[in-house]
């Protein structure tokens, strides 16, 4: 069950955002509309009103939230400033002091003081393609964990989800499990959800911790790592990163991206891009599982996508237009679900998008 998801999000006076107010479901949220519309815009503004990194400053941005106990993150205005936080249930002995939450703990009664953010909202957000450079993903890691007073240092400047797991694995267990001057160790059990999912969902047969990885655990604050990276199987055959081709790339990306996901929003622009249509059905089969723990809110120009729906979750599509250089973001009305559902009973909803007026 999520923990929190966003109900309903207010931006305005940003590109084309000039005032946009519209409402999410929990799971699947799926926003089609034409080229220039400003789903990316949206996208952009949604993720960096949820994060600590701001680089749009005002205080134009109302998002609502709802957990899993039924209360409510009501308001918040602007997250950089957490003075402007509103508590309503969902946390409970709420303080503030130097602009850091103290003495805070959730609905469930988990401590979590001495936060700088409320990290639970900010989005793990996939943009088009995929970063320009990721550590043990594309590129080796030779590096050092150091011992400090509160645990160890995971690797520093970590680009995914998957490069910080695999340091969270390290540094939780390594000292536990290694006999003190260890030079190699089998990580590959980190791996094990990610492989699950890549031989499921995609056409690669699995990963693993690259042949000439080795460590040196002799110091007993210090940890290091030479050659860490990552092995791609592709029809039997072991290749780097640089080797797969540029769709294979991206869907590894986005279903590592997700397994490896710790937060509970998740924001994907164009999962089509560079798919081939059966490994986009799989990977949308995946999004669909994974939405019964995360929330999705997705932009698409490809039918296919639609597919990932039932007829009883069409209020999920949402459509965005331009009116007057202002961005436009509805729901279908009921009619327009209506005349889909009539549809759906004899073809598939990605052919009534296409053949269809479901824009308009």
């Amino acid at each position: 069950m999520k923990k929190a998801y966003i109900t309903r999000a207010i931006l305005k006076d940003y590109l084309t955002i000039k005032n946009v107010d519209i409402t999410f479901n929990e799971d699947i949220n799926i926003i089609i509309g034409k080229n220039g519309t400003g789903k990316t815009n949206f996208i952009n503004y949604l993720a960096d009103s949820l994060s600590e990194n701001q680089a749009i400053k005002n205080n134009h941005s109302y998002i609502y939230f709802k957990s899993s106990n039924n209360n409510f993150l009501k308001e918040i205005k602007n997250i950089k400033f957490l003075k402007e936080v509103k508590n309503n249930g969902f946390f409970k002995n709420l303080s503030l002091k130097d602009n850091k939450v103290v003495n805070l703990k959730n609905g469930d009664g988990e401590n979590l003081n001495e936060i700088s953010t409320l990290d639970f909202i900010i989005p793990l957000k996939i943009s088009h393609g995929i970063p320009e450079s990721l550590k043990i993903i594309q590129e080796p890691i030779n590096d050092v964990i150091r011992k400090i007073p509160e645990g160890y240092t995971v690797f520093p400047d970590t680009d995914s989800s998957l490069a910080f797991a695999i340091g969270v694995h390290y540094f939780t267990k390594l000292h536990s499990i290694i006999p003190k001057g260890t030079k190699s160790y089998n990580i590959n059990e980190s791996l094990n959800s990610l492989n699950n999912n890549l031989t499921k969902y995609s056409n690669i047969e699995g990963v693993r911790i690259g042949q000439n990885f080795g460590l040196d655990n002799s110091d007993k604050n210090e940890i290091y790592f030479n050659n860490l990276y990552l092995e791609y199987n592709i029809n039997g055959v072991w290749l780097s990163f640089n080797q797969l081709s540029d769709g294979t790339k991206r869907l590894f990306y986005i279903i590592s991206e997700i397994t490896y996901n710790d937060r509970f929003i998740v924001l994907l622009e164009e999962p089509e891009l560079g798919l081939h249509p059966h490994q986009l059905y799989d990977l949308m089969r995946f999004i669909k599982e994974a939405s019964e723990k995360f929330q999705f809110i997705i932009t698409t120009h490809s039918p296919m996508v639609l597919n990932t729906l039932n007829s009883d979750e069409l209020d999920n599509i949402i459509i965005s237009s331009i009116e007057n250089g202002a961005t436009q973001l509805k729901h279908l009305a009921p009619e327009q679900i209506a005349k889909a559902q009539a549809y759906m009973e004899k073809m598939d909803l990605s052919d009534y998008w296409i053949h269809s007026d479901l824009e308009d």
